[in-house]
């Protein structure tokens, strides 16, 4: 199991289209930076075809395509069991 802080420093990248890089420079484009959890959801916002050629990097190491969908998964399912508790709690008046 991947586990991943929400709020780390982290960058969406994607391989460079044969288009937009030089033979000489085939280096990786920083798509945007920001939390975690920004640039995952932007990795979600992404087409199924392009996710396929993206990760999300951090000083840790890259977070790869299966990773950022296991890990947004989870933290789904926790704030909707956070916020399904928080329902429970409130009184009705």
């Amino acid at each position: 199991m991947f586990h991943m802080a929400m709020n780390v420093p982290a960058s969406l990248r994607c391989k460079a289209d044969h288009e937009q890089s030089s033979a000489s420079n085939h280096a990786d484009i920083v798509v945007a930076q920001g939390p975690f959890i920004i640039m995952a959801y932007g990795y979600l916002s992404l087409s199924l075809e392009k996710r396929r050629s993206c990760w999300i990097g951090t000083a840790t190491g890259n977070v790869l395509p299966d990773e950022i969908e296991e890990v947004m998964h989870r933290w789904h399912a926790r704030t909707k069991l956070v916020a399904e508790s928080d329902q429970d709690g409130v009184s009705g008046g």
